[in-house]
């Protein structure tokens, strides 16, 4: 028998039209693990004087998703009872506990205690439920009652971190570096951040090509690696180690955040006793501005300016193009000659804008039809 129990929503833009990318399933698969979990905790509220858990307390009980609906992307999940004969005795307690997880992750959005709902064993099931969801993405969460809860990657950590006892904890990440040395027989390799500190990742056969080519390149100071994968964070939000990689691949020596992270060195008076060092929040959000907004195929050359800020410079078809980013302000100062005409253009930019970032991709391709 069959019968539907919970049916969460997921929101953003990898869950438009219906779809659950692959990679998220496996945050939906801790959902039995932590509905079980917190059953567990409802039994031995309600039955104090009982030291063990009855070893059939979840017999005949599974959870499966059975359906995905359309709207906000909704996967349906259904008790799996394999006795059809009689009502499990012991259902209630995991309809108990469905709503006591919507509470303690609505208590979490609020920056209320979650202790009084769930136990620690259940908050550790967080360090899997919504490791996937990015920035902007959502899962939410109802009760009986129809009360609604919302998950995201700030409430999960903030769940997690209600635990004294974790001092680390999962997420996805992605990290930039250079591969200094390798342990073929540990099929792990070390990888040099940008800050100058040094961490262990496990790699597999798969690869094991692209990390050799990555240690060869590195007497050079020329090849740099871009990985995916699970990262263990401190309590401090500090990467620590990676759990297990995903991906890895040898970085374009224009990659955006390459070129940004050799000017977060930089100190006032860096250009010959003058110049001040751009600011890190203003770098910081740069560097995801035009991650954003341009393609791999018109990444600029960037330069720090004397005075914190940075120019982007496109050569392009005859045209010398420039944009002159006030970092802190989040402005830009367009200019564009071409070469052989003497064509002058350019224009002020409010770079808080999403019309001002269409406007510069719009120029930069007219500029050179080969990307077009």
């Amino acid at each position: 028998m069959t019968q539907v129990f919970w049916q969460p929503s997921l929101c953003g833009g990898r869950f438009e039209n219906c779809i659950i990318p692959l990679e998220f399933l496996k945050d939906l698969s801790v959902f039995e693990k932590m509905i079980f979990e917190v059953a567990k905790s409802e039994y031995r509220k309600a039955n104090p004087d009982r030291q063990r858990i009855p070893s059939d307390f979840a017999k005949g009980i599974e959870i499966g998703l059975t359906a995905v609906e359309a709207g906000s992307t909704k996967p349906v999940f259904s008790l799996i009872l394999t006795s059809a004969l009689f009502i499990h005795p012991n259902i209630h307690y995991f309809e108990k506990a469905r709503d006591v997880i919507v509470s303690a992750v609505q208590a979490a959005s609020e920056d209320n205690p979650i202790s009084p709902y769930i136990s620690e064993e259940a908050i550790a099931c967080f360090d899997r439920l919504g490791r996937g969801l990015r920035t902007g993405e959502s899962l939410n969460i109802y009760s009986s009652q129809g009360s609604a809860a919302t998950l995201t990657k700030d409430i999960r950590k903030r769940i997690l971190l209600a635990s004294p006892k974790l001092q680390e904890y999962s997420e996805e990440y992605v990290v930039r570096g250079m591969i200094p040395e390798i342990d073929q027989d540990k099929l792990t390799f070390q990888l040099l951040l940008f800050d100058g500190r040094k961490i262990t990742v496990p790699y597999t056969i798969q690869h094991e090509q692209i990390v050799m080519d990555a240690v060869v390149g590195y007497r050079s100071k020329q090849t740099k690696v871009i990985l995916n994968g699970v990262g263990i964070i401190s309590r401090q939000g500090r990467l620590l180690k990676f759990e297990s990689l995903e991906s890895i691949d040898i970085l374009d020596p224009l990659d955006i955040f390459v070129q940004i992270e050799s000017m977060r060195s930089l100190k006032d008076g860096w250009l010959e006793g003058t110049g001040t060092a751009p600011s890190e929040s203003g770098l910081s959000w740069l560097a995801d501005s035009l991650d954003c907004h341009l393609s791999d195929k018109i990444v600029p050359y960037l330069y720090p300016t004397e005075d914190g800020g940075i120019q982007a410079e496109w050569s392009l078809n005859g045209w010398e193009s420039s944009l002159e980013i006030d970092i802190d302000k989040k402005s830009g100062y367009w200019h564009a000659l071409h070469l052989a005409n003497d064509i002058d253009e350019e224009n002020m930019l409010d770079l808080n804008t999403q019309e001002a970032w269409k406007w510069l991709v719009k120029e930069i391709l007219s500029k050179g039809d080969a990307f077009i």
